[in-house]
């Protein structure tokens, strides 16, 4: 059991910070990179949990990140020795932010049996 209590969130092996787009992507034990949005209120940094992840060739777990911020590229290396490449694009952070809200969209039609509680639902609409 991971964070929040959520068995989707595996064991992190290596995070990264993008502070340009406030996320903070995390991989693990398994093939995804997991993202969280990171916003800061009263209490300090929050991070909260985005539907979204990037999926990765590698089924190994995450050994290291490095994020080129003059390149704009995520590169990230398995314990398979697979360097993976995932674009980041900075330069427009409210279509990341659209291409998000699209994607939990289409993730809550395909599984309506998902109960969603209401800050979950608020954090849809504020995307």
């Amino acid at each position: 059991m991971g964070t929040y209590g959520d068995a989707r969130i595996v064991k992190v092996n290596d995070f990264i910070m993008v502070a340009d787009l406030s996320i903070l992507i995390v991989g693990g034990t398994d093939n995804k990179l997991t993202i969280f949005r990171v916003e800061n209120e009263e209490k300090g940094l929050i991070l909260k949990l985005n539907s979204q992840s990037l999926a990765k060739e590698s089924t190994h777990r995450v050994l290291q990140m490095y994020f080129d911020r003059k390149r704009k590229i995520l590169l990230v290396l398995s314990a398979d020795n697979k360097i993976e490449a995932f674009p980041i694009n900075i330069d427009k952070p409210e279509s990341i932010l659209k291409k998000l809200t699209r994607q939990i969209k289409r993730s809550f039609k395909r599984n309506p049996s998902e109960t969603i509680d209401g800050e979950e639902k608020r954090d849809i609409a504020e995307l």
